[in-house]
This record gives structure tokens, sequence and C-alpha cells, in this order.
């Protein structure tokens, strides 16, 4: 069912992210922006070799239509190679990119997450082995296991007077455990070999795929290395914490939809009419699900982050509620690479990621020297822009109907909207207060479940098309003479 295989990883990034967000609020009162902003810095780079050493086959992996147990252990074995390598240059330039910068202490942290990273590539195959069998429930008791006990002792270290390494522990922990658990329940689903020459089929389609994702990347993560280098490790700390927030609806609902749409989507390529009702489905959940939250995000954690954070962090609501918008509409336009996968259109996926991401670091440039909220602002007026653009293509590319695709959006975007105008209209009331933000958050809540009553002959069958559609996993086909 694809509702429940949707539920089962929007139910692990929602238990994630609570963790991760309570581990920030722990962390903040033990650290600065500065040291936060060191591990900031690090990600894009890390992430980045991530992306490089996957080389799009972990997409090719999911959609292969004829895989075989030796074609996937020669991808665990050349993501293997190729992480190691890069991990180990990144780790040998970690002192130059220090000085270069002059960001103190950046050296260490960034050679510890360097080897970090090779874990993280190694679990990435048998992981797509897994959604390639549609086992999502598994693969969520995996990642909710290796994130609590990664937690947990990470929080400890905290206490004990770890600081920043805390954080380091916890992405060493959590990759550690991720690659072993995947390897195993993976295990007869791949025979190790070093024969990449089998692989020619899946790389030329990963390619585009690997293309695509670093420029959504260079794109996503550019701007920490331009804040730090530019506006230094404070800022880059503070944007990187408020970017969370922004990410969101996209870790909790639209990332792990996305992966679950594409395996549905791809069988429905040649019938336009199945294909469109699950596209517009997936939609109005989605909207229904990120809009309010995000716009609730625009008001509500001022209070609890003002009142649970030290003051060197009281500038974070004041950009969330910039970003959070942003993050709304970025959960909806991260179905528009899927909807061109599914139709084949890895090449034009990766054209319009040139556009956009070339377009979003030149708007970065030039607003940096105009401090840190005016980047916030130009960054989310470009990402609107960017987002109904690509969406655009998406439609017409795939002869969808861009009136249905927009009257999917109408439930959530007018419950958001009728609770914004009713905090705005109680004002005022000052959410920087406990009992002000209480009813605040309450008569918000009140306002968008009034709302959704009120459409609910629009928004129940978009629920019901989801809980009808039913996915089948692909098999795993043995080669010949290999039982």
């Amino acid at each position: 069912m694809l509702l429940k295989n949707i539920a089962s990883m929007g139910g692990l990034n929602l238990f994630r992210s609570a963790i991760q967000f309570l581990m920030n609020l722990v962390l903040a009162g033990f650290v600065s922006p500065s040291e936060y902003g060191l591990v900031v810095f690090t990600l894009p780079f890390i992430t980045f070799i991530s992306m490089l050493t996957d080389l799009g086959l972990s997409s090719s992996i999911v959609r292969h239509p004829d895989l075989t147990r030796q074609q996937a252990g020669g991808v665990v074995t050349l993501v293997l190679t190729a992480g190691a390598a890069c991990a180990a240059v990144l780790a040998m330039a970690s002192f130059s990119i220090q000085s270069a910068t002059g960001l103190a202490g950046l050296q260490p942290i960034m050679m510890a997450m360097s080897g970090i990273v090779v874990l993280s590539i190694v679990a990435t195959p048998p992981r797509a082995l897994l959604e390639r069998q549609l086992n999502y429930p598994l693969i969520a008791r995996v990642e909710g296991a290796a994130v609590t006990f990664s937690a947990l002792v990470s929080v400890v270290a905290v206490f004990q007077g770890a600081g920043i390494w805390a954080l380091v522990l916890y992405n060493g922990l959590m990759q550690a455990l991720r690659m072993a658990f995947f390897l195993y329940f993976a295990r007869d689903a791949f025979v190790l070999n070093w024969m990449w020459k089998a692989l020619t089929p899946m790389l030329s389609f990963g390619g585009w795929v690997m293309l695509a994702n670093i420029l959504t990347f260079a794109a996503r993560n550019g701007q920490n290395v331009l804040i730090g280098v530019w506006l230094g490790a404070a800022e880059v700390g503070l944007f990187g914490l408020a970017y969370q927030f922004m990410l969101v609806p996209l870790m909790i609902i639209a990332w792990p939809a996305s992966s679950v749409l594409l395996a549905t989507l791809s069988r429905y390529r040649d019938e336009p009419s199945h294909f469109e009702r699950t596209v517009c489905a997936t939609c109005a959940i989605t909207a229904a699900l990120s809009f309010p939250a995000m716009g609730y995000f625009v008001f509500g954690l001022q209070y609890p982050l003002t009142t649970f954070m030290s003051p060197k962090w009281h500038s974070i609501p004041s950009i969330v509620s910039w970003l959070a918008p942003l993050g709304a509409v970025q959960a909806i336009a991260a179905y528009n690479g899927v909807i061109l996968l599914a139709k084949g259109e890895a090449k034009l996926q990766f054209r319009i990621g040139v556009i956009g991401s070339g377009l979003t670091l030149i708007v970065f440039v030039v607003s940096l020297p105009f401090g840190l909220m005016a980047l916030v602002k130009a960054y989310v007026l470009t990402g609107f822009f960017i987002a109904a653009w690509f969406l655009g293509i998406a439609v017409r590319k795939a002869k969808l109907s861009f009136g249905k695709i927009l009257i999917s959006l109408c439930p959530g975007a007018s419950a958001a909207i009728a609770g914004l105008v009713a905090i705005e209209l109680a004002r005022p009331l000052h959410v920087d207060a406990l009992w002000s933000w209480l009813g605040l958050s309450l008569l918000y809540g009140a306002v968008v479940l009034a709302t959704f009553v009120l459409m609910r002959n629009q928004l129940l069958p978009y629920w019901r098309e989801l809980i009808s559609e039913r996915a089948t996993s692909t098999a795993i086909v043995p080669e010949q003479g290999v039982a």
C-alpha cells in the first residue's frame, strides 16, 4: 500500500527530526553558534562526497528492471572504493581548508566527519535493495533504532563535557549502526564482487541522476560554505539551525514519499489518468500536512526557542519565519524530479537543475554583502520562482493538468492562510508569553481543523486514492545458473 509505505518513512523522519531537534536544544546550552557552525560548514563537503560516490546507483537499484545479485554486489564495492578515496582526499585537505577559511578548529571536525561518511556510503546500496523490495517498515525500524541509540549516547556525552564532539559522535554511531544492519538484512540480495563493467547499464541512468542531485545539493548547501567564508562561523551556525526547520516538511513528508512515489509512478508511465490521480493525491496530502505546519512555524516557534535557547540563538525565529513558507512550497516541488524521472526524463531534470542551482548561487553571492537577513529574503523569493517554474515544466512534460494540481493544493493552503489570518486578528497578544503562546497555538490549530472540516469533500477523495493505491516490489533477478 502506497500510503502505508509513505507513513512508515514519514513517521521515521518525524521521529528522527524530533530527536535531532531535542539534541540541538540540548547542544545549544553547551556550545556556541561558532562551534555549531563548524559542523554545519563541514556537512556540505560530506554530503557532496556521498552524492558523488553514489553515482546515482541507489536510484538505479530501485528502478533497474533486471537487477542481479552480482550487479548489486558490484555497486557495494564500487561505492565503497570511491567513497574511501574521496574521504581520504577531504581529510588530507582539511588543514588547507581551515587555513583558507580562517575557521579555527575546523580541521579535526572535518577529518572525523570524512571518516564517518564512508560508513554512510556503504549503507546506501543495501538500503536501496530493501527499498526495491518495498520493505519500508524494516527500513524505518533500522533507522529509528540507530537514531535512538546514537542520540542517547550523545546526550550523555554532552553532559560529560564532550561539547560539539557529541554531535560528531552522534553521526558516527548512527552511520555505523545503519551500515551494519542494512548489510545484514539485505545480505541475500547481493554478492560482493569487483565486476564493475556489469554496472554500465545502471550508470548510464544513474549518472544523470547523480548530476541532478549534485546540482540540487549545490543550491541547497552551497550557501553554508558561502556564509561561512563571507560572514563567519557564527552566522553559518544560525542559518544552519534555522534551515533545519525549513527542511522539516521535506524530511518528514516529501523525501520519504518521493522514493515510494517513484517506484509507483514508474508502473503508470503509460497510464496517464492513473499517473495524474496519484500525483494529485500525493500533492494534496503533502500540502494538507506541510502548509499548516510551516504556517505555524511563522509565529509559533518564537516562545519555545527564545525560552529554551541562550540569547546567542535568539535571532533564529526571525530567520525561520521567512524560510518556513519556502519549506512548504519546496515540499511540493520535491515531486517535480520524481515526475520527470518516472517519465524517463533524467537529462531534462539535469538541465533544469543547472539553471535553478546557478540562479540560486548567483542570488547568494549578490546578497551576501548586505548581511544574513538580506540573503535569507533573497533566497526565499528566488526559491518561490524556481519551484513554480520547475513545477510548470514537469506538469507540461508529463501532460498533467496544471489546474488539477493547483486544486489539490487548495485545502492545505486554505487552512494555513485561514490560521495565519486568525492569528493576525488576535493581536496584540504576544507570542513570547507562555499563556499567549498557548492561546494562539490553540486558535491556529482550531482554525486549521475547521477549514479541513469545511473542505473535507475536496480532501477525502485524495486520501482514498492513496489508500487504494498498491505498489508491487521488484524482485532481484539471479544470474543464469546462480541460485
